[in-house]
Parts: C-alpha cells; sequence; structure tokens
C-alpha cells in the first residue's frame, strides 16, 4: 500500500501465522504520533507496539489526519485507530473493545489575560475545534440549546487550533488536557475553568476487523493493570514523567471546581432563560428540563442533592451506578442505606455542618459501600442550596473518584 510504513522492531521474527493490521496515526501528541520512520510513538502508540509484540502482530502505519483516519477505518482501509474517545454515535460506525486503555477529558484555553470562565462567556467568541472531534460535537449542542451565539473555526490538529489562537484567528481552542497542558505554555496560552467532555480512550477498530483482535487487546490491558512492572504502567510512567506530573493534582482540583459551577449554572437555568427570553413557551422550557437531565447523567462524577434532613432528593446517572439501583430507589432514602456504618455517620457530620454554616466546602472523602471491602476515595464538593425562598437549604454535592487515579498514581511513583 502507497504511503505504508512497516513497523520495524515491533516484532523481531514473525511466524507465517502472525497478523497483519493497518494502523492509523494521526498527529496528536503526547498522546498519538508518528516518528521519523512513520511508527506511531506517544502513550498509546507505544502502549499498541507492546501489545502487538505481546500478540506476535506485525503492523503497518498509515498516517492521516483525524478525519480522514476515521473515515479509513468505517471503509475498511485501516484496521485499527489509535485514541479515539467513545462516543454513542461513533458506536454505530465503528467498533470499540471494552477496557478502555486510559481516560481524558476536554478543557478550553485562551490567550493570557482573556477571562472566559464559564459556557455562557463563549457568547460572541471564535472558538477553534478539531473538525469532527469529541469536542466540537459537545460544544456546538450545548451553545446551540443555550442560545450562545458562537463562531467556529474548524481545524485539522490540537496544534493547529493553538496556533490559530497564538495568532488571533480565535479566541479560544478547545482541546484534551493531555496536549493543553504538554504544549499551552508554548503557545502563550493558559487552561479556563471550562471542563468538559471527560473520555474513556480506545484502540478503535474497522467493522470488519475480527472481534478476536479487540478481546485479545481487552485481555492484554486487563492482565497488565493488574501487574504494576507491566508494560503498561511502564510506558504511562515514561510519558508521565516528561509531560510533568506535578501538573495532574492542580487539573483535577479545576476540574472538580468547573463542575460545581456547571451544576450551579444548571440549577439557575430555568431564571437566565426567563430574563433573556420572556416569550419561551412552557413546552420550550419543558425541553430544556429534559436537557438539563441529560447533560447531568452524562457527567463523569457523582451529583445529588439531599433535603434538609440529608435524604436524596436528586442523584444523576452516575449514582445510580455507583450504589447499583434505579434512581427511584435513591431518592428518598439515606446514606445509611448504601454505606457502611462507619462512612456513613462521617458524612452525615460533614453534611450537618455545611448546612449549619452555610459554607461551601472542598474535601477528600474514604467511604466504603455496603457489601465492599475496598475502601473509595472522593473528591468532593458540597454546599448549601437555597430551593425556594422561606425553605431550609439543600445539601448540593458533586463528587469525583479519585480510587483508580491515586492507585494509578501511587504504582507510577513506585516504579520512579
Amino acid at each position: 500500500m502507497s504511503g505504508t510504513l512497516l513497523l520495524a522492531g515491533c516484532l523481531a521474527t514473525t511466524p507465517v501465522s502472525a497478523e497483519t493490521l493497518t494502523v492509523g496515526v494521526y498527529h496528536n501528541p503526547p498522546k498519538l504520533f508518528a516518528d521519523d520512520e512513520g511508527r506511531p510513538r506517544g502513550v498509546l502508540g507505544d502502549l499498541l507496539q507492546a501489545i502487538a509484540k505481546e500478540e506476535q502482530w506485525q503492523l503497518e502505519s498509515l498516517q492521516c489526519d483525524f478525519q480522514h483516519c476515521l473515515t479509513l477505518l468505517e471503509q475498511g482501509d485501516i484496521d485499527l485507530l489509535p485514541d479515539v474517545a467513545w462516543s454513542e454515535e461513533r458506536a454505530q460506525r465503528i467498533a470499540f473493545h471494552e477496557e478502555p486503555v486510559m481516560h481524558s477529558w476536554s478543557q478550553l484555553y485562551q490567550r493570557e489575560g482573556a477571562k472566559v470562565s464559564a459556557i455562557f462567556d463563549l457568547e460572541q467568541q471564535r472558538v477553534a475545534v478539531v473538525s469532527g472531534s469529541v469536542q466540537q460535537s459537545y460544544l456546538a449542542a450545548v451553545t446551540e440549546r443555550f442560545d450562545i451565539n458562537v463562531t467556529w473555526l474548524p481545524v485539522s490538529s490540537f496544534a493547529r487550533g493553538f496556533q490559530a489562537v497564538a495568532d488571533d484567528e480565535a479566541d479560544l481552542v478547545a482541546a484534551n488536557h493531555l496536549f493543553g497542558d504538554w504544549r499551552a505554555h508554548d503557545y502563550g496560552l493558559s487552561d479556563t475553568p471550562v471542563i468538559f467532555q471527560p473520555a474513556r480512550l480506545f484502540y478503535a477498530a474497522s467493522p470488519q476487523l475480527p472481534d478476536e483482535i479487540l478481546s485479545r487487546i481487552d485481555d492484554v490491558l486487563r492482565r497488565w493493570k493488574q501487574d504494576k512492572d507491566s508494560a503498561y504502567y511502564e510506558t504511562l510512567g515514561a510519558w508521565r514523567a516528561m509531560t510533568g506530573p506535578s501538573q495532574l493534582i492542580p487539573t483535577w482540583v479545576w476540574w472538580g471546581i468547573s463542575l460545581l459551577i456547571l451544576l450551579l449554572m444548571l440549577a439557575l437555568l430555568g431564571n437566565v432563560l426567563l430574563k433573556r427570553r420572556m416569550r419561551l413557551s412552557r413546552e420550550q422550557l419543558n425541553t430544556h428540563e429534559v436537557l438539563l437531565a441529560t447533560i447531568l447523567d452524562s457527567v463523569d462524577a457523582y451529583i445529588y442533592i439531599k433535603s434538609s434532613s440529608l435524604k436524596y432528593r436528586y442523584v444523576n446517572r452516575r449514582m445510580s451506578e455507583l450504589f447499583n439501583r434505579p434512581k427511584e430507589a435513591i431518592v428518598g432514602k439515606y446514606d445509611d442505606d448504601f454505606f457502611n456504618a462507619e462512612s456513613a455517620k462521617a458524612i452525615k457530620k460533614v453534611d450537618q455542618n455545611i448546612l449549619d454554616s452555610g459554607k461551601k466546602v472542598t474535601i477528600e472523602e474514604h467511604n466504603m459501600l455496603q457489601g465492599e471491602e475496598h475502601v473509595r476515595t472522593f473528591l468532593s464538593i458540597k454546599m448549601p442550596l437555597t430551593t425556594a425562598p422561606g425553605e431550609a437549604p439543600c445539601l448540593c454535592g458533586i463528587s469525583t473518584e479519585l480510587t483508580e487515579y491515586l492507585e494509578m498514581q501511587s504504582k507510577t511513583h513506585r516504579l520512579a
């Protein structure tokens, strides 16, 4: 195939029966890029080469931009494409394995001194987005529903988007946080508090690729994640050392703060829309309520509202998954029904102090669910929330689970 480069070094000797897979490579460092010989590098590129060596696969690479790579994958012209975020729409066109390679999220970046701090600040702004990316589809849907007027600048890569902002062709750029943390400073840009679209990253596959290939990728990933000395943690440790591990904690904190801001804005969305558009009909308001529930259910964090007596009044989809019960079976219950006695007592003490003091707190919680034997770690932001004049305040909370992240960080530190 013209333009295809053999990945030398993936296999020292290749059996006659070894499978040959064509891999699409697009430029998205530090997660994925092609080296001088065309081989996939970066976090996901190096991991794929390690998996290929483990499974005795022969890899061939084809360089393309992201959107073209997706088209080639759907047509069956390439077999695998690293660094693809799962979405329901993509899952209908291409195949995904089950075990995520890693987790990521998206963020908006701006020039130093700019003051965009929330989604509503995007009014009349020029935003650079990679064509066909999950960032583009998410931001377009949210701004359209909220009637925010944005000028979109489609670009071919995150690097091109950052350059567009540096050259004043755009005001902001949307990118995954790994690239942003790695290169924002080089372009004179800084991150904003607008964090969105938590994503699971996979090796996407052509619909024609045998299911056995994806199953074998899952098997290797699951086995390696259980072994602190595996190639998986060796690769993550190497690339995290290059991007600066000290940057990870502030990003998690910003994520929690951004989710709190998003929740507060969504909770006040009805009032904002009434002030901005007095002619909205009841049917339109109902539509926005459905949208609000959809957005809260899509956020990869545990969001909940408790009454003044600390009964659950609202939970999103992630809370339902955490407790392994439908929402209707959670609302009206206390924490004693879901956590062990010691954890429930600690949660109640914190929540009651917040309602009594009327202050917002950010706290790291260590709780154990009923029926589990391991402690989960959460970064929780909690605050009183007044829902109606004259009524006692409720408690609003956002909790992001750090258990897997802290375990991975601990393993990386031990490796280092």
